[in-house]
């Protein structure tokens, strides 16, 4: 048997008691609440030259934010990944939050980085 315990918010565990789940489909609830507050993944498409990908670096570095940088100008693949995430583009910071998966979601510069993390 698999036990786990997971923390909601006041308003979260009143919409779960409010709301009538039937006893199949308690499992897929309680596994839908777990991705939803699992954390992302977040990957930058950077160069070494570009100030607002050290700008969004830094702020994420400062917050404790963890991601995985990828310099594109010393692989060619990492170029290629970020050309085919963003349509042949080739302006950065690219962030891509949880790369391949269904909620995957790719920006283009500072500010709509900024405004998707709420930074």
């Amino acid at each position: 048997m698999l036990w786990f315990s997971v923390s909601v918010s006041p308003e979260e565990s009143a919409v779960a008691k409010a709301t009538a789940i039937a006893p199949g489909e308690r499992i897929l609830a309680v596994y839908s609440l777990i991705l939803s507050h699992a954390p992302m993944t977040i990957d930058i498409y950077s160069t070494l030259q570009c100030g607002y990908c050290k700008q969004l670096k830094v702020v994420l570095t400062e917050r404790k934010i963890p991601f995985t940088n990828h310099d594109v100008t010393t692989t060619e693949e990492d170029l290629a990944e970020m050309q085919n995430l963003t349509n042949g583009g080739m302006s950065v910071p690219v962030m891509v939050t949880d790369k391949g998966t269904p909620t995957q979601k790719v920006v283009v510069g500072y500010d709509d980085a900024a405004a998707l993390l709420k930074i």
